[in-house]
């Protein structure tokens, strides 16, 4: 299911829903079926380097290194 962003025009709230294809949203603060879908910008996903050390010292920690490149997994 996705998450849409929509704005409700009769009471101006803009808020984030998680619908299905099937169902007709209501505003959660006052009720109205009348949505405007608005356009959302897409997040990128984190890539820095502190990101990727702490997944990569979580996963040692845990014991799984299936993220690691088989160069850089550890040796048994």
């Amino acid at each position: 299911m996705p998450l849409y962003d929509y704005r409700c025009p009769r009471c101006q709230e803009v808020f984030e829903l998680l619908v299905s294809a099937s169902t007709k949203p209501r505003c959660p603060h006052c009720g109205g079926r009348k949505l405007e879908r608005l356009m959302s910008a897409p997040a990128a996903p984190g890539r820095s380097a502190q990101i990727i050390k702490q997944a990569r010292r979580r996963a040692a920690q845990e014991g799984h290194f299936s993220h690691y490149a088989p160069h850089e997994r550890p040796r048994r």
